[in-house]
């Protein structure tokens, strides 16, 4: 990397100091505008967002043509969410029997299914693929359904080449009822025979599947375990899915509700799994979101931590994890509309910061999904803000800086104004950093020593007018602390730098 030199006689050696400094700063998200990716007649719903990269990948269900359930649709970012191409259509029907869409990613591979009624009565798992990133994708195909009724599609990339589909059949022969899985050991190219991985007792819902570290995890609502109402149960296999461990109920086993469960998995062998649970709600069918997590890949289950709400008006929630920090979503209907939120843990999933409102329309926002990559948190639901009689598809992105700087909140506005500053001042550990900007820039923080030579870059983006916060550990890119002495922060946005003089105590 290039270690740039300055002048001192350029410095600026003092700005004056304006707000108290807080004991910690949190790496929280800074979030962009509202996105919308729609624009056609018709309702669209299930937005199912997943990412690879910079690469932001967007399906949902379409209900722009009449005359049937609907059609799926595919979209795509390659720039982390700022520009999207067009859309792409992905059945292949002359009438639109489509719904519930599900996708996995292994770029530059990218899968897709979901349940069809095309075939008259029978209701069949379809599947395409891009082996491009999603700029082409091949025919779809039926996967699963035996003239039988197939629902629920879950997918999830595994090791090598290996995709693995899971789907729930009802209403067909009794061998055939139940829970299956389908596995391709060749990116979806061709596919293996169906396997039973429990049979159906009364209901069963696979919301979602992943696979990490060798190990396949399987979420859904069921009542395998006496309940007479849905509970979520989990299980896993750790042999590409021959075999499967027994049921593990992680909600209460009570007469309350609990569903919509969402599941995620680290590279740190932790798996993190939201829904939504009534048993807090005085109206009946709004929820809370439950959180809970597994540290050994689903072995053993810690105790249900908290709730991520309090007002016990959420509905559906979704999660993803990247590193230590965790992302929750959820819709919630506490302002008498649903709206768009958002928490995040810091420390994998111990504790949680305070609830963000993401959505700005004025009327519905519904079944949020999250996906995290490079840095960036990306967010799409299904929205009525533009037409009370249709609903649009909506994204929103947001940017953590990563390394030794942590992104905070707005917490107000300077317009016209770029002010730097940094305590304490002298230091010994570490530097807490406030900039105030008059509106949506990226900018740049350089640390340098006495003599002039650059020791610690921190790039940074902030997407509105007001403070940001970050913060510098002291060390330089070798990750060695510096020694004690007189240090320079450097602020540059759009051709203009401000620079503070920093004292490092013995």
């Amino acid at each position: 990397m290039d270690r740039r030199r300055f002048t001192l006689a350029a410095l600026v050696l003092s700005v004056p100091l304006f707000l108290s400094f807080p004991s910690a700063v949190h790496a929280q998200v800074s979030w962009g505008p509202d996105t919308r990716l729609t624009f056609a007649p018709g309702w669209k719903y299930d937005p199912i967002v997943a990412t690879s990269g910079d690469t932001v990948y967007v399906v949902w269900w379409d209900k722009r043509r009449f005359g049937g359930e609907g059609d799926i649709y595919f979209r795509r970012s390659v720039d982390g969410g700022l520009t999207w191409d067009p859309e792409i259509r992905l059945d292949s029907d002359t009438i639109p029997y489509a719904d519930e869409p599900t996708i996995a990613v292994r770029a530059p591979f990218v899968h897709v299914a979901w349940y069809d009624f095309r075939d008259g009565r029978d209701v069949r798992i379809r599947y395409c693929r891009s082996t491009d990133a999603g700029i082409t994708w091949s025919r779809d195909t039926a996967l699963a359904g035996f003239a039988e009724q197939c629902y629920h599609p879950a997918l999830a990339c595994g090791d090598n080449r290996d995709v693995f589909l899971t789907y729930v059949q009802s209403d067909s022969p009794t061998s055939r009822v139940g829970t299956w899985l389908r596995k391709s050991t060749d990116e979806g190219l061709t596919w293996g025979r169906d396997t039973l991985i429990l049979p159906l007792t009364y209901y069963q819902f696979p919301n979602a599947l992943c696979y990490r570290l060798g190990m396949l995890h399987l979420i859904r609502e069921g009542n395998t375990f006496g309940s007479t109402t849905w509970e979520i149960l989990y299980r896993r296999s750790s042999d590409q899915g021959v075999s499967w461990a027994p049921d593990v109920p992680l909600s209460s086993l009570d007469s309350i509700v609990s569903q919509w469960p969402r599941i995620t998995a680290g590279k740190d062998s932790i798996v993190h799994v939201v829904w939504a649970d009534g048993k807090y709600s005085p109206i009946g069918w709004t929820s809370d979101i439950f959180y809970r997590r597994s540290t050994d890949r689903g072995l053993t289950w810690e105790a249900i931590r908290e709730t991520l709400t309090t007002l016990h008006r959420a509905l559906s929630s979704d999660v993803a994890v990247n590193s230590s920090l965790v992302h929750v979503v959820w819709d919630d209907q506490r302002s008498g509309k649903f709206a768009i939120y958002y928490r995040e843990s810091l420390d994998k999933g111990l504790t949680w910061l305070p609830e963000v409102l993401l959505s700005t329309g004025s009327q519905d926002s519904h079944l949020p999904t999250v996906a995290t990559t490079n840095g960036k948190v990306h967010v799409a639901w299904y929205d009525s803000r533009d037409d009370t009689t249709k609903s649009e598809i909506y994204y929103k992105r947001g940017v953590i800086v990563t390394g030794v700087s942590e992104q905070g909140s707005m917490i107000g506005q300077r317009p016209g104004e770029i002010t730097l500053n940094a305590s304490p001042n002298p230091f010994r550990k570490g530097v807490f950093i406030q900039v105030f900007l008059p509106g949506p820039h990226k900018f740049k923080l350089t640390f340098y020593d006495i003599l002039g030579r650059e020791i610690k870059v921190l790039p940074c983006e902030a997407f509105g007018a007001g403070a940001f916060w970050a913060h510098w550990n002291g060390k330089d890119y070798s990750g060695r602390p510096v020694p004690p002495g007189v240090y320079f922060l450097r602020l540059e946005v759009q051709g203009f730098s401000v620079v503070q003089k920093l004292v490092k105590a013995r």
